[in-house]
């Protein structure tokens, strides 16, 4: 069984939702640990969000993929989604996994991770086609960090966008 096809059992065995791996980044997702999987080791730990963002933010990256389950105490467990897919760079942090959630808190928590890999999947073929020049749309999505979205433009500031949906903003932009 290949990385992939490995990660999506896990998942889909845990009853979580899977997220949607581009093919072209598919061959070297691999795990890197019981709950980690990724196309490269020299990533961040995934619960290194802000790494993660600064990574970006400071220059190109190559095209990645990181998903893991992970988090520190009873209560700071996330299901990390991170994909850099020129020209997006998408960071999912969905709580879950957490010792006290009741399981109508986990069954909510299970929900937003959905709709958030659903939405991230939608935004990343939306760019596969979009003429963006060298601009890169960078968009989070977090439980325990700001969320929002910015585009990234070589020579130009990066401003900060976090009201309302993220994932809709970007993707208006794109289409704008």
């Amino acid at each position: 069984m290949n990385g992939l096809d490995e990660a999506r059992q896990q998942w889909l065995d845990a009853g979580l939702a899977f997220p949607e791996v581009p093919a072209s980044l598919a061959a070297e997702f691999h795990r890197r640990s019981p709950w980690a999987f990724a196309t490269d080791d020299d990533l961040p730990p995934p619960y290194a969000l802000g790494e993660h963002l600064r990574t970006v933010l400071a220059g190109p990256v190559d095209d990645s993929a990181l998903l893991a389950h992970a988090g520190h105490g009873v209560s700071s467990w996330a299901v990390h989604w991170y994909l850099c897919l020129h020209p997006v760079a998408i960071f999912v942090q969905s709580q879950w996994g957490n010792a006290d959630a009741s399981p109508e808190e986990d069954a909510d928590q299970r929900a937003t991770m959905a709709h958030r890999f659903e939405a991230a999947g939608s935004l990343a073929r939306a760019a596969a086609g979009a003429q963006v020049g060298d601009a890169r749309l960078v968009v989070v999505a977090s439980d325990f960090h700001p969320s929002g979205w910015g585009v990234l433009k070589p020579g130009v500031e990066f401003r900060w966008t976090d009201d309302g949906d993220p994932f809709a903003a970007a993707e208006a932009w794109l289409r704008s």
